[in-house]
Protein backbone atom coordinates (compact mmCIF):
# COMPACT_ATOMS: atom_id res chain seq x y z
CA UNK A 1 0.00 0.00 0.00
CA UNK A 2 0.96 3.50 -0.44
CA UNK A 3 1.66 5.78 2.12
CA UNK A 4 -1.26 8.11 3.82
CA UNK A 5 0.86 11.12 2.47
CA UNK A 6 1.15 9.55 -1.05
CA UNK A 7 -3.25 8.59 -0.73
CA UNK A 8 -3.71 12.24 0.55
CA UNK A 9 -0.96 13.95 -2.18
CA UNK A 10 -3.38 11.83 -5.16
CA UNK A 11 -6.93 13.07 -3.52
CA UNK A 12 -5.65 16.75 -3.67
CA UNK A 13 -4.18 16.28 -7.24
CA UNK A 14 -7.76 15.28 -8.23
CA UNK A 15 -9.55 17.68 -6.12
CA UNK A 16 -7.40 21.05 -7.65
CA UNK A 17 -5.73 20.04 -10.79
CA UNK A 18 -7.54 17.73 -12.66
CA UNK A 19 -10.55 19.81 -12.10
CA UNK A 20 -9.04 22.59 -13.37
CA UNK A 21 -9.00 21.51 -16.67
CA UNK A 22 -12.11 22.87 -18.75
CA UNK A 23 -13.18 23.21 -22.38
CA UNK A 24 -12.51 26.75 -22.37
CA UNK A 25 -9.16 26.73 -20.42
CA UNK A 26 -6.15 28.81 -22.28
CA UNK A 27 -2.59 28.66 -21.82
CA UNK A 28 -2.44 31.24 -19.28
CA UNK A 29 -4.92 29.62 -16.60
CA UNK A 30 -3.02 26.49 -17.17
CA UNK A 31 0.14 28.07 -16.11
CA UNK A 32 -1.52 29.71 -12.93
CA UNK A 33 -2.89 26.68 -12.07
CA UNK A 34 0.10 24.62 -12.64
CA UNK A 35 2.03 27.34 -10.68
CA UNK A 36 -0.02 27.62 -7.95
CA UNK A 37 -0.20 23.57 -7.46
CA UNK A 38 3.34 23.65 -6.98
CA UNK A 39 4.25 26.19 -4.09
CA UNK A 40 4.52 23.03 -1.74
CA UNK A 41 6.86 21.12 -3.59
CA UNK A 42 9.40 23.82 -3.55
CA UNK A 43 12.62 24.68 -1.50
CA UNK A 44 15.60 26.86 -1.32
CA UNK A 45 18.35 26.25 -2.81
CA UNK A 46 21.42 27.77 -4.47
CA UNK A 47 21.91 28.39 -8.26
CA UNK A 48 23.26 30.11 -11.03
CA UNK A 49 22.22 31.20 -14.62
CA UNK A 50 24.11 31.19 -17.37
CA UNK A 51 23.12 31.55 -20.95
CA UNK A 52 23.15 28.76 -23.43
CA UNK A 53 22.17 28.02 -27.16
CA UNK A 54 18.39 26.89 -26.24
CA UNK A 55 17.81 29.95 -24.02
CA UNK A 56 19.16 30.00 -20.04
CA UNK A 57 20.41 27.44 -17.82
CA UNK A 58 20.34 26.78 -14.38
CA UNK A 59 23.16 25.21 -12.54
CA UNK A 60 22.49 23.61 -9.25
CA UNK A 61 24.19 21.58 -6.71
CA UNK A 62 27.53 23.09 -7.68
CA UNK A 63 30.66 22.13 -5.25
CA UNK A 64 34.13 20.58 -5.44
CA UNK A 65 34.39 19.00 -8.86
CA UNK A 66 35.82 15.84 -6.36
CA UNK A 67 33.07 15.49 -4.47
CA UNK A 68 30.59 16.00 -7.20
CA UNK A 69 32.65 14.39 -10.54
CA UNK A 70 29.09 13.34 -12.31
CA UNK A 71 27.21 16.25 -14.98
CA UNK A 72 23.49 16.03 -14.65
CA UNK A 73 21.71 17.73 -17.60
CA UNK A 74 17.79 18.07 -16.80
CA UNK A 75 15.14 18.40 -19.21
CA UNK A 76 11.74 19.93 -17.57
CA UNK A 77 8.38 18.85 -17.61
CA UNK A 78 5.58 21.10 -18.03
CA UNK A 79 3.33 19.57 -20.93
CA UNK A 80 5.86 22.08 -23.23
CA UNK A 81 4.14 24.95 -21.97
CA UNK A 82 4.79 25.45 -18.59
CA UNK A 83 7.64 25.49 -16.03
CA UNK A 84 8.55 26.69 -12.78
CA UNK A 85 12.89 27.29 -12.32
CA UNK A 86 12.09 27.24 -8.24
CA UNK A 87 10.28 23.59 -8.68
CA UNK A 88 13.21 22.21 -10.94
CA UNK A 89 15.83 23.96 -9.21
CA UNK A 90 14.91 21.68 -5.87
CA UNK A 91 14.05 18.86 -7.67
CA UNK A 92 17.43 18.76 -9.44
CA UNK A 93 19.48 19.56 -6.58
CA UNK A 94 17.63 16.79 -4.58
CA UNK A 95 18.85 14.39 -7.82
CA UNK A 96 22.49 15.48 -7.97
CA UNK A 97 23.13 15.44 -4.06
CA UNK A 98 21.80 11.65 -5.01
CA UNK A 99 23.75 10.99 -7.64
CA UNK A 100 27.03 13.39 -6.86
CA UNK A 101 26.76 15.41 -9.71
CA UNK A 102 26.73 19.05 -10.71
CA UNK A 103 23.37 20.28 -12.65
CA UNK A 104 21.97 21.71 -15.73
CA UNK A 105 17.87 22.74 -16.45
CA UNK A 106 17.48 23.69 -19.53
CA UNK A 107 14.68 26.65 -20.04
CA UNK A 108 13.74 25.33 -23.55
CA UNK A 109 11.31 28.09 -25.51
CA UNK A 110 7.92 27.12 -24.98
CA UNK A 111 4.35 26.74 -26.51
CA UNK A 112 1.68 28.11 -27.83
CA UNK A 113 4.36 30.58 -28.34
CA UNK A 114 6.96 28.53 -29.71
CA UNK A 115 5.04 25.58 -31.30
CA UNK A 116 7.35 22.20 -32.00
CA UNK A 117 10.01 21.81 -33.12
CA UNK A 118 11.36 24.99 -30.67
CA UNK A 119 11.82 22.77 -27.79
CA UNK A 120 13.10 19.93 -29.18
CA UNK A 121 15.58 21.79 -30.98
CA UNK A 122 16.73 23.95 -27.90
CA UNK A 123 17.49 20.50 -25.91
CA UNK A 124 19.34 19.49 -29.08
CA UNK A 125 21.30 22.11 -28.77
CA UNK A 126 21.89 22.44 -25.25
CA UNK A 127 22.99 18.83 -25.02
CA UNK A 128 25.82 20.20 -28.23
CA UNK A 129 26.62 23.06 -26.17
CA UNK A 130 27.51 20.74 -22.62
CA UNK A 131 29.32 18.22 -24.42
CA UNK A 132 32.02 21.11 -25.69
CA UNK A 133 32.26 22.62 -22.15
CA UNK A 134 35.82 21.69 -20.33
CA UNK A 135 35.40 18.92 -18.49
CA UNK A 136 32.30 17.49 -19.51
CA UNK A 137 33.25 13.71 -19.80
CA UNK A 138 30.33 11.90 -21.73
CA UNK A 139 30.61 8.89 -19.70
CA UNK A 140 29.79 10.92 -16.59
CA UNK A 141 26.98 12.64 -17.84
CA UNK A 142 23.16 11.71 -17.14
CA UNK A 143 20.76 13.39 -19.17
CA UNK A 144 16.95 13.42 -16.93
CA UNK A 145 13.87 14.34 -17.77
CA UNK A 146 10.10 14.38 -16.81
CA UNK A 147 6.64 14.44 -18.26
CA UNK A 148 7.10 16.20 -21.73
CA UNK A 149 10.83 16.42 -20.23
CA UNK A 150 11.06 13.15 -20.65
CA UNK A 151 9.97 13.25 -24.13
CA UNK A 152 12.57 15.72 -25.01
CA UNK A 153 15.38 13.07 -23.80
CA UNK A 154 14.37 10.61 -26.07
CA UNK A 155 14.43 12.83 -28.93
CA UNK A 156 17.88 14.89 -27.81
CA UNK A 157 19.44 11.33 -28.10
CA UNK A 158 17.78 10.22 -31.14
CA UNK A 159 19.05 13.08 -32.73
CA UNK A 160 22.46 13.38 -30.58
CA UNK A 161 23.13 10.14 -32.36
CA UNK A 162 22.15 10.88 -36.10
CA UNK A 163 24.45 13.63 -35.59
CA UNK A 164 27.09 11.79 -34.17
CA UNK A 165 27.78 13.43 -30.84
CA UNK A 166 28.98 11.26 -28.18
CA UNK A 167 25.99 9.82 -25.93
CA UNK A 168 26.21 10.09 -22.33
CA UNK A 169 26.08 6.95 -19.54
CA UNK A 170 22.62 6.66 -19.37
CA UNK A 171 19.47 8.39 -19.00
CA UNK A 172 16.64 8.73 -16.42
CA UNK A 173 12.91 9.20 -17.16
CA UNK A 174 9.70 9.77 -15.22
CA UNK A 175 6.72 9.86 -16.71
CA UNK A 176 7.52 10.36 -20.43
CA UNK A 177 4.92 11.02 -23.09
CA UNK A 178 6.64 9.17 -25.72
CA UNK A 179 2.86 8.54 -27.33
CA UNK A 180 1.51 11.75 -28.89
CA UNK A 181 -1.07 9.49 -30.61
CA UNK A 182 -2.80 8.53 -27.60
CA UNK A 183 -2.80 4.53 -28.92
CA UNK A 184 -1.48 3.15 -25.46
CA UNK A 185 -4.36 0.95 -23.58
CA UNK A 186 -3.37 3.02 -20.11
CA UNK A 187 -5.40 5.87 -21.93
CA UNK A 188 -8.76 4.51 -21.48
CA UNK A 189 -7.92 1.95 -18.33
CA UNK A 190 -6.80 4.44 -15.94
CA UNK A 191 -8.92 7.58 -17.49
CA UNK A 192 -10.64 7.26 -14.06
CA UNK A 193 -7.93 6.70 -11.75
CA UNK A 194 -5.18 9.34 -12.71
CA UNK A 195 -4.75 11.86 -10.20
CA UNK A 196 -3.54 14.91 -12.41
CA UNK A 197 -4.69 14.20 -16.40
CA UNK A 198 -8.01 13.76 -18.36
CA UNK A 199 -8.29 13.49 -22.33
CA UNK A 200 -9.41 16.40 -22.87
CA UNK A 201 -6.45 17.47 -21.15
CA UNK A 202 -4.07 15.78 -23.29
CA UNK A 203 -5.82 17.07 -26.08
CA UNK A 204 -5.98 20.52 -25.23
CA UNK A 205 -1.80 20.74 -24.22
CA UNK A 206 -1.14 18.78 -27.53
CA UNK A 207 -2.91 21.47 -29.77
CA UNK A 208 -1.33 24.00 -28.05
CA UNK A 209 2.07 21.91 -28.58
CA UNK A 210 1.33 21.12 -32.23
CA UNK A 211 0.43 22.89 -35.31
CA UNK A 212 -2.28 21.90 -37.90
CA UNK A 213 0.37 20.50 -39.84
CA UNK A 214 1.78 18.37 -37.48
CA UNK A 215 1.72 14.98 -37.52
CA UNK A 216 1.20 13.42 -34.11
CA UNK A 217 3.29 10.00 -35.35
CA UNK A 218 6.37 12.03 -36.36
CA UNK A 219 9.49 10.55 -33.86
CA UNK A 220 10.27 13.55 -32.55
CA UNK A 221 6.72 14.47 -31.62
CA UNK A 222 6.35 10.81 -30.52
CA UNK A 223 9.43 9.09 -30.04
CA UNK A 224 8.39 5.62 -29.60
CA UNK A 225 8.16 5.37 -32.81
CA UNK A 226 11.40 6.03 -33.85
CA UNK A 227 14.70 4.37 -34.38
CA UNK A 228 16.06 3.23 -30.75
CA UNK A 229 19.22 1.27 -31.91
CA UNK A 230 22.31 3.06 -30.10
CA UNK A 231 20.95 4.76 -27.24
CA UNK A 232 22.22 4.82 -23.77
CA UNK A 233 20.82 2.49 -21.01
CA UNK A 234 17.81 3.80 -19.62
CA UNK A 235 15.20 3.47 -16.50
CA UNK A 236 12.08 4.52 -16.76
CA UNK A 237 9.37 5.24 -13.71
CA UNK A 238 6.04 5.58 -13.54
CA UNK A 239 2.79 5.41 -11.69
CA UNK A 240 0.36 2.29 -12.50
CA UNK A 241 -2.81 4.25 -12.45
CA UNK A 242 -1.29 7.36 -14.66
CA UNK A 243 -2.80 7.59 -18.33
CA UNK A 244 0.35 7.33 -19.62
CA UNK A 245 1.62 4.47 -18.18
CA UNK A 246 1.87 2.48 -21.37
CA UNK A 247 4.56 5.22 -22.76
CA UNK A 248 6.64 3.99 -20.40
CA UNK A 249 5.90 0.59 -20.62
CA UNK A 250 6.00 0.03 -24.45
CA UNK A 251 8.95 2.28 -24.78
CA UNK A 252 11.03 -0.11 -22.59
CA UNK A 253 10.23 -2.95 -25.18
CA UNK A 254 10.57 -1.50 -28.27
CA UNK A 255 14.30 -0.65 -26.35
CA UNK A 256 14.92 -3.88 -25.83
CA UNK A 257 14.27 -5.01 -29.37
CA UNK A 258 16.26 -2.48 -30.16
CA UNK A 259 19.40 -3.80 -28.95
CA UNK A 260 19.41 -1.36 -25.91
CA UNK A 261 19.20 -1.91 -21.93
CA UNK A 262 16.22 -0.60 -20.56
CA UNK A 263 15.00 -0.84 -17.04
CA UNK A 264 11.12 0.09 -15.93
CA UNK A 265 9.62 0.73 -12.45
CA UNK A 266 5.94 0.97 -12.02
CA UNK A 267 4.82 2.61 -8.54
CA UNK A 268 1.95 1.70 -7.35
CA UNK A 269 -0.96 4.34 -7.23
CA UNK A 270 1.42 7.04 -7.28
CA UNK A 271 0.81 10.06 -9.32
CA UNK A 272 2.05 11.61 -12.76
CA UNK A 273 5.97 12.86 -11.65
CA UNK A 274 5.48 12.15 -7.96
CA UNK A 275 9.09 12.45 -7.60
CA UNK A 276 9.21 16.38 -7.37
CA UNK A 277 7.57 16.27 -4.07
CA UNK A 278 9.82 16.08 -1.33
CA UNK A 279 7.69 15.12 1.34
CA UNK A 280 6.70 11.82 -0.04
CA UNK A 281 8.45 9.31 1.07
CA UNK A 282 8.24 7.34 -1.82
CA UNK A 283 10.03 10.32 -3.59
CA UNK A 284 13.04 9.53 -1.62
CA UNK A 285 12.60 5.95 -2.21
CA UNK A 286 12.06 6.38 -6.39
CA UNK A 287 15.87 8.58 -6.32
CA UNK A 288 17.66 6.24 -4.66
CA UNK A 289 16.30 4.03 -6.94
CA UNK A 290 17.60 6.31 -9.86
CA UNK A 291 21.18 6.60 -8.06
CA UNK A 292 21.92 3.14 -7.74
CA UNK A 293 20.65 3.25 -11.71
CA UNK A 294 22.98 5.71 -11.90
CA UNK A 295 25.76 4.51 -10.12
CA UNK A 296 25.77 1.18 -12.46
CA UNK A 297 26.59 3.13 -15.56
CA UNK A 298 28.75 5.65 -14.46
CA UNK A 299 31.35 3.75 -12.41
CA UNK A 300 34.94 2.73 -13.21
CA UNK A 301 33.82 -0.64 -13.03
CA UNK A 302 30.21 -1.23 -13.10
CA UNK A 303 28.06 -4.37 -13.19
CA UNK A 304 26.40 -3.32 -16.44
CA UNK A 305 23.55 -5.18 -17.99
CA UNK A 306 23.81 -7.52 -21.63
CA UNK A 307 22.19 -4.92 -24.50
CA UNK A 308 18.60 -6.22 -24.70
CA UNK A 309 18.02 -6.67 -21.76
CA UNK A 310 15.65 -5.22 -19.26
CA UNK A 311 14.85 -5.26 -15.35
CA UNK A 312 11.29 -4.28 -14.73
CA UNK A 313 9.98 -4.05 -11.19
CA UNK A 314 5.96 -3.76 -11.42
CA UNK A 315 3.75 -2.17 -8.69
CA UNK A 316 6.59 -0.95 -5.99
CA UNK A 317 5.29 -0.35 -2.64
CA UNK A 318 6.70 0.82 0.72
CA UNK A 319 6.89 -1.38 3.93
Amino acid sequence: MVSLKASLFNALLRSTIKKSWKPDMDVAAMRRSMSMAVVLFRQSVEFSTLAGPGGTIDRVAVGDPEDKPLTLLYLHGGAFCWHSPALYRSFVTRICEQIGASGYIVDYRLAPEHKFPAGVNDCLETYRWLLEQPGIDPSRLVLAGDSAGGSLVMTTLMQARDQGLAMPACATLFSPLTDATGSGSSIEENRAYDAIFTHEALEMVLKWYLSESCNPADPLISPLFGDLQGLPPMLFQVGSTEMLRDDSTRMVDNLIKAGGVAELQIWSDLPHVFQVNHWLMESDQALRQLAAFVSKYTAVSPEKSEPGSCKTTSDLETN
